[in-house]
C-alpha cells in the first residue's frame, strides 16, 4: 500500500477540513480556542495562529503559515508549535519549530523554563501536526501535570 506523504501538499478544502477535524477529537482536552485563521495575506500565504488554552492549565500556542501552490494546494512552509503550562506561572514544556530552516524540537524543563540542552533535528517523518502537539501536551498534564490531580478527563 502506498501512503501518502502526512506533509505535503494538500487541497485548501481537506486541509481545514482536517484541521478542524482535529480539534474536534481534542474538545475534551481543549478549554478555549483562541487560534485565529485562516487568514489571508497580502503575499498569498495563509496564516493560522494563537492559543490553545487546555486542562491542567496547559496551552499550546500555534504559528503556521501555509503557501498557496501553483497548481492551488496548500502546504505548511513555516510553523512553531510551543507547548506550556500556565500555573503558577506561564513556562515552556516543549518548542517544535523550523525557525532557522531546520525542523527542530526543543524540551524544556517546566518548573525552571530552562531547555534541557540543545535542540534535537527532526526527521521528516518526525515533524509534527498540531494534532500531535496537542496528544504529546496532554500526555505530559495527566504524567506531570495537574490532569490526574484534579480528576480532568
Amino acid at each position: 500500500m502506498i501512503r501518502r506523504d502526512k506533509y505535503g501538499p494538500n487541497t485548501f478544502e481537506n486541509f481545514i477540513l482536517l484541521h478542524e477535524k482535529h480539534l474536534r477529537e481534542r474538545e475534551h482536552f481543549i478549554e478555549e480556542n483562541l487560534l485565529r485563521g485562516p487568514l489571508f495575506g497580502e503575499d498569498g500565504s495563509i496564516y493560522i495562529g494563537g492559543l490553545l488554552r487546555c486542562k491542567g492549565h496547559t496551552f499550546l500556542k500555534v504559528e503556521k503559515t501555509i503557501a498557496i501552490l501553483a497548481n492551488g494546494w496548500v502546504e505548511t512552509i513555516d510553523y512553531a508549535y510551543h507547548g506550556g503550562v500556565s500555573f503558577p506561572e506561564d513556562r515552556a514544556i516543549f518548542r517544535f519549530d523550523n525557525a532557522h530552516g531546520v525542523h527542530e524540537h526543543h524540551v524544556f524543563d517546566p518548573v525552571t523554563g530552562v531547555e534541557f540542552g540543545l535542540p534535537r533535528a527532526l526527521t521528516r517523518e518526525e515533524w509534527p501536526h498540531l494534532s500531535e502537539c496537542l496528544d504529546m501536551l496532554e500526555a505530559w498534564c495527566f504524567e506531570y501535570g495537574r490532569c490526574a490531580d484534579s480528576g480532568e478527563a
